[in-house]
């Protein structure tokens, strides 16, 4: 059995870092889910550093830094903040983040506009990214893809080409319940106690 309180490693340079969250009752507050859903987070081994991708619930601020911490060390390592999607299940980290790493943040052109109604994250740390443009970081080439109203209007994906996997918001494929996660290009069930 998978122990989620820890980092899981999905592919040689990719790790889940998200959470199960047990406690919520209902996904965006309308349909039950019994079982709890997952906030998805990943970090990747870019080599000479490292690159976050999405956050969870504040809430779960704590797990979400010692996963974090657990793969990359200090965290001034980390080169790139990637954010897919701003809404505070995927973010609600983020302000931390940005605040202990002084990290860029790529973001999608509508997503710099609308993320100071959200949070506190200082203007001259985003990096606004482009449909289709290609960001070298380390030794891995991200494509951003956008996807508005996909759940908001400035989601985007985020596609490693170096080792074809795709990043999405948990919306591509519907609510997961807890111990749901997504795999590279796929959607996947992780065999976790109920």
């Amino acid at each position: 059995m998978r122990d989620f309180t820890k980092p899981l490693r999905v592919t040689d340079d990719v790790y889940w870092i998200g959470v199960n969250d047990r406690r919520k009752v209902r996904f965006e507050n309308m349909w039950p889910i019994p079982e709890g859903i997952s906030y998805n987070a990943y970090v990747i081994d870019a080599g000479d550093g490292f690159i976050a991708v999405d956050g969870v619930e504040e809430e779960y601020s704590d797990e979400y830094f010692s996963k974090l911490t657990e793969v990359v060390g200090d965290l001034s390592r980390i080169r790139l903040i990637v954010v897919n999607h701003l809404e505070p299940d995927h973010q609600g980290t983020l302000e931390e983040l940005v605040r202990r790493t002084g990290a860029p943040v790529a973001i999608s052109g509508i997503g710099t506009k609308m993320i100071n109604d959200f949070y506190d994250v200082p203007r001259d740390r985003l990096r606004p990214v482009s449909d289709g443009e290609v960001l070298e970081v380390g030794n891995k080439r991200l494509r951003f893809i956008f996807t508005p109203w996909l759940h908001w209007p400035e989601t985007m994906m985020t596609l490693d080409e170096t080792d074809g996997v795709l990043f999405t918001p948990k919306e591509e494929a519907s609510p997961f319940r807890a111990g749901d996660f997504l795999l590279p290009s796929t959607v996947g069930r992780c065999p976790c106690p109920p």
